[in-house]
């Protein structure tokens, strides 16, 4: 999807804040047991006063709305419990989450996967 980039700074695995929290171990804590998750991609505006929660925005892929990061925050107490990525409210569909490598890890894991894994 294309995005305005005079209007927004886009967020996505190739920036800081977003890899951080790709490699960061730690985050395992709130990414699997707490569901805190990071949209794939959010758009920052450029422009504005406000504190930086209230200028990001969570694109959904598939229609294309735009919603405000003060949706899934803390302030609206929809910050946890997004293992599986956000809902858009106007199409429903899940806007992806981005995953942490540990917490892929944790799930490969202890994920009972394949019949070659079992015992017969």
């Amino acid at each position: 999807m294309k995005y305005d980039k005079s209007k927004y700074k886009i967020w996505d695995w190739k920036s800081p804040v977003i890899l951080h929290w790709i490699i960061n171990p730690g985050v395992v804590i709130s990414d699997l047991f707490l569901g805190q998750t990071m949209p794939k991609v959010m758009l920052i505006e450029r422009e504005g006063n406000k504190p930086l929660f209230q200028r990001s925005f969570t694109p959904c892929p598939h229609c294309g709305e735009l919603h405000s990061a003060v949706k899934y925050s803390a302030q609206n107490k929809t910050a946890a419990k997004n293992w599986y990525g956000f809902y858009c409210d106007k199409c429903t569909e899940i806007i992806p989450a981005q995953r942490n490598l540990t917490s892929l890890l944790v799930l490969l894991v202890t994920f009972p996967c394949g019949v070659g894994l079992r015992k017969h």
